[in-house]
């Protein structure tokens, strides 16, 4: 009986390390292997092959849809560069209108689109095929953007929206989801009256960050989404000499601002934006490669993200180069956009919410 558990397990790993899963012994016999190891195991495999498994049995089907389960499988499931349609055909909230749907945003594997008939905002996974419609935000809505909490899991939405009733004055919205069935205020710190035009700087996995685009030494307000508190910093001056080449970054989750001189990335780091501290000394980054790449006024290198090592630069208009700082060279190019379709960092996940409901597609029509 041991000899049998044991080449049966063997083949399991074996089988794994190819995405091609012996799965028939495992619910056969009761505790063949335990409960803990299934869950590791599984949780390595691609969100596609598990939703075939839920079917195995009772354990698994509970298992992959376990919010530990999920929540584990996507802090191993990779960053994926994929090409997808800005628009996609659906229903509407009431399924009876057909209308295309506009990608807004996305996070942790679920993609934030927008109707452009009925302007009902929802929730989508396109790999559980699952959505979800949300509540209508403020009327005067210019941008939302989604978030997931990273010490509570919790997946909130943040709406600016401009009131005409009080002569436009800028104003937050946030929506917990599986939380809240409706929007919440959310008001700037102190007594400031809001009549700027914040917008997005940058969204990271730590906060999200605006400004109003109009001074570059202004103040960035600073959005702890968990919190649901700002926090204002200042980038100190003098640190850059041309401020028409200094671009806001995504450095492993903190902001930057980063230029580019003599073949060198020159990154300043808000390495805490609560207790308003800058990094003490500009980070350098070498770039042997730009001598490979033909750079103009019109079409400069831009960087993008710093995660694991790796930089992202986009070519504006054009392609998307990944630096290893450690190898020093490029590892991956990929055009911005290929028969119509756009480029964008994703991961395939499992992640999931209350009253969601199966996605319907209409049907094509001919002309």
């Amino acid at each position: 009986m041991k000899k049998d558990q044991r080449d049966v397990s063997v083949l399991l790993f074996l089988k794994t390390r190819n995405q091609d899963v012996v799965i028939g012994k495992l619910c056969s016999r009761k505790q063949f292997l335990p409960h803990e190891i299934i869950f590791e195991i599984l949780s390595w495999l691609p969100a596609e092959s598990l939703l075939r498994f839920k079917c195995v049995c009772k354990e698994w089907y509970y298992l992959i849809q376990d919010r530990d389960f999920i929540k584990k499988h996507l802090s191993r499931t990779p960053l994926l560069m994929v090409y997808d349609e800005d628009e996609r055909a659906g229903l509407s909230i009431s399924g009876t209108i057909q209308e295309t749907f506009t990608r807004i945003d996305h996070v942790s594997g679920v993609i934030l689109e927008k109707g452009d008939l009925s302007h009902n905002y929802r929730i989508r996974n396109p790999i559980t095929r699952q959505i979800l419609f949300l509540p209508d935000p403020h009327k005067g809505t210019v941008e939302i953007s989604i978030y997931r909490c990273q010490s509570t899991y919790e997946f909130k939405l943040v709406s600016i929206y401009r009131d005409k009733k009080t002569s436009g004055m800028q104003g937050f919205e946030v929506l917990t989801i599986d939380v809240d069935d409706k929007w919440r205020s959310l008001k700037l710190p102190g007594s400031q009256e809001c009549r700027m035009n914040l917008e997005i700087l940058r969204k990271t996995h730590k906060a999200i960050y605006y400004d109003d685009g109009t001074d570059f030494y202004g103040d960035v307000y600073c959005l702890d989404v968990e919190t649901e508190c700002f926090f204002i910093n200042t980038l100190p001056q003098g640190l850059f000499s041309d401020l028409s080449k200094v671009l806001a970054v995504d450095w492993d989750g903190c902001l930057a601002y980063a230029d580019i001189v003599e073949e060198k990335l020159n990154v300043i780091v808000l390495e805490d934006y609560r207790k308003h501290r800058w990094s003490q000394r500009k980070i350098i980054v070498p770039l042997a490669f730009l001598r490979e790449i033909q750079i103009t006024d019109d079409n400069f290198l831009a960087p993008v993200i710093f995660h694991s090592n790796k930089l992202y630069f986009l070519l504006l208009d054009d392609k998307l180069f990944v630096y290893d700082i450690q190898l020093r060279k490029i590892t991956e190019t990929n055009p911005v956009s290929w028969e119509n379709k756009s480029l964008y960092t994703m991961r395939h996940s499992l992640v999931t919410f209350k009253d969601m409901q199966p996605e319907k597609i209409p049907p094509a029509t001919d002309f």
